[in-house]
């Protein structure tokens, strides 16, 4: 079947043949500026410029400095074991910081800085780009043209973004910065619109009290309230007026 497709000589015919494998209703399409060179071959020099990224996830306890043969599954529920020591090393440092990217010359030299055996080694490099390309080609990493742009911890007074505040009020299913779908459960729903950057941890919890007052609040968050003020003690004075009424039981 490859065979055939790759001797398929018009670009959009073959295109469209990959549209049918891939039981598509619509075309996919990827639209350029007059400007951009088409460069419609996959090529692994086009690396340099590009950011890199795993989801691949540890199936047995890495230890990059080993000979063992170690098992990580991707997204797409592949496994892939290896004893050799660069993509081990490749995968563990990928996968430690996803969904943060790395760019790949910074992902090289860190290998390199942490890894004495590859230091001096004028291949690494090499090496290095062939890995990451027979990994993506393998579904095993991901490329990309720029860092992600959100944080790697929540801030004092923690941001979300504008249309997932509002598509909290409306659906349970909001897209990601990722362009994956994440369900929300009821407690998510009520405490996103509320992550709009004027409120810190205090003003959270007065909000809450506001909604369990009104009882507004879903189970599953009053016992997450519960627990974060039994945890502050800047808060205790809510088990005045509230201690009667509140579901311990059920926390």
């Amino acid at each position: 079947m490859r065979d055939k497709l790759r001797a398929v000589s018009d670009p959009i015919e073959r295109q469209q043949f990959f549209d049918f494998l891939n039981d598509r209703g619509a075309r996919q399409t990827l639209l350029c500026h007059a400007r951009v060179a088409l460069q419609r071959e996959l090529n692994p020099t086009i690396l340099g410029e590009l950011y890199v990224a795993s989801a691949t996830t540890a199936v047995t306890n890495i230890d990059p400095r080993s000979e063992n043969n170690d098992q990580f599954t991707t997204s797409a529920g592949r496994s892939l074991v290896t004893s050799i020591r660069l993509p081990r090393r490749c995968l563990w440092k990928l996968s430690a910081v996803y969904p943060f990217r790395i760019r790949f010359g910074d992902l090289v030299d860190a290998i390199v800085a942490e890894s004495p055996q590859f230091r001096g080694a004028t291949n690494t490099p090499r090496s290095a780009t062939e890995l990451v390309w027979a990994l993506y080609l393998r579904d095993a990493v991901e490329l990309y043209p720029r860092q992600i742009d959100f944080p790697h911890t929540p801030s004092d007074r923690p941001v979300a973004r504008r249309l997932a505040r509002l598509l909290a009020g409306r659906t349970d299913k909001l897209p990601n910065l990722l362009q994956k779908a994440v369900r929300l459960d009821a407690t998510s729903r009520r405490v996103l619109p509320l992550l709009d950057g004027t409120r810190g941890r205090n003003e959270l919890v007065n909000e809450f009290v506001r909604l369990f007052d009104a009882g507004e609040l879903p189970g599953g968050l009053q016992c997450r309230l519960f627990r974060l003020i039994n945890a502050n003690r800047n808060c205790r004075g809510f088990w005045t007026k509230h201690s009667p009424a509140w579901p311990r039981r059920r926390c």
